[in-house]
């Protein structure tokens, strides 16, 4: 089944220019614009959730967005928060009476969740359904996994240089939907991925990195989980690939790097469209994983003068490009159904769609059956471009 990610309609821009609104409303209506009485709300622009080991409950970190005016214009810092609790709600009451005042959700972009929460099942059931249930949070909050010991502690070290307020900053690499290297997740996809039969998740990692500038958070690879639990991790490369078989990978760059016998170049491949279709196949009582693969691309870059536009060099460019993405993507079901056994494609549910019966047969060791199933997998390449992108660069010409 294939799910397309939810869309987000306001920037980094948009949200400063709402909460300049926000607070600019009682200096219009008293004159004098004094913070200590602009309202009796702090706006929250990201949390983080940990397992409490010591209590066996919740921390939970918050950053909010705090204003900050000079002579010449407003703008905003954060500053982080944190308490405990036996659930959210609970964490929650905790911080009004450090913060002094009402937490307001709406505007919180980011939810970031530390592997302890993920282990523990009904207290990640319970954030999961705190979001749902609040008035104010919106389905559309990324959610990220840490990499960190815990979740609390990116939004604690982390030092972004381009954006004062983290949450923010995150939010803006999610809106820019340019990366390769990992998959944005907004509350609602994960909340469908856990309604699934299969039940498996994944999550985009982040972690601290160091830089001129202090610690900067990055976003990179894919958590896969086996319902809530960690199964295991994918690169950036492997997220490429998990990207094109759920339908999120439009525009993005191959390298096809020639074998030790082949006559061809190296060539970039920069693709303007793909397409995925994943379908069960039941034959003889046997489940087989159909998949199929249409992607449209240009020639970027071609590494010597080699001719490649040639028919017959055009052809084997194309079966060799087709192989290598074939054999990446073989790879990486190979490694989701029998290591990992994380049905993060979602192919339980299309197989009780199309076969209830066989599902019912099957789904109480869905797993190991999952592990079994035969790929065969199907990529078709086209080439397109102009005759006058079809030109090679020739040295001393």
């Amino acid at each position: 089944m294939n799910r397309t990610s939810a869309k987000r309609t306001t920037g980094i821009k948009t949200t400063g220019l709402i909460l300049a609104m926000i607070l600019a409303i009682p200096a219009l209506l008293g004159g004098c614009w004094d913070y200590r009485e602009i309202d009796d709300q702090i706006i929250i622009s990201g949390a983080a959730v940990d397992y409490d080991r010591e209590s066996r409950g919740i921390s939970l970190t918050v950053e909010i967005a705090l204003p900050t005016a000079s002579d010449k214009e407003s703008s905003f810092t954060s500053k982080i928060y944190q308490a405990k609790g036996q659930n959210i709600p609970e964490a929650i009451v905790a911080l009004h009476s450090k913060a002094g005042r009402r937490l307001l959700w709406s505007h919180s972009k980011i939810l970031i969740l530390g592997a302890g929460i993920m282990e523990n099942e009904r207290l990640f059931i319970g954030t999961m359904d705190w979001v749902k249930r609040n008035g104010e949070t919106r389905e559309t909050m990324w959610m990220v996994f840490s990499e960190e010991k815990t979740a609390g502690e990116i939004l604690q070290r982390a030092e972004p240089q381009t954006e004062k307020i983290i949450s923010y900053y995150l939010d803006r690499l999610f809106l820019a939907a340019e990366a390769e290297t990992f998959i944005s997740m907004p509350y609602s996809e994960v909340m469908y991925d856990l309604s699934s039969p299969s039940a498996c998740i994944h999550l985009p990692a982040v972690r601290l990195e160091d830089s001129d500038g202090g610690k900067l958070p990055f976003i990179n690879g894919t958590a896969v989980f086996r319902r809530t639990k960690v199964a295991g991790w994918l690169d950036g490369k492997q997220t490429r690939i998990l990207a094109l078989l759920l339908n999120k990978l439009n525009r993005v760059v191959f390298v096809l790097r020639p074998s030790g016998h082949s006559t061809l170049p190296q060539v970039s491949l920069r693709t303007s469209h793909c397409q995925t279709a994943i379908e069960p196949v039941l034959s003889q009582n046997t489940l087989r994983m159909k998949v199929r693969v249409k992607i449209e691309a240009q020639i970027a870059e071609i590494d010597g003068v080699k001719e490649v536009f040639k028919p017959a060099a055009l052809k084997k460019l194309k079966e060799e490009a087709q192989r290598m993405i074939a054999a990446e993507i073989m790879e990486l079901l190979n490694l989701l159904k029998e290591k990992y056994q994380s049905d993060v494609l979602g192919f339980g549910s299309q197989v009780e769609n199309k076969y209830p019966q066989q599902w019912r047969r099957i789904r109480s060791h869905w797993e190991s059956v999952y592990a079994r199933i035969p790929a065969v997998v199907r990529v078709e390449l086209n080439v397109t471009g102009s005759e006058q992108s079809m030109a090679e660069t020739k040295e001393g010409r």
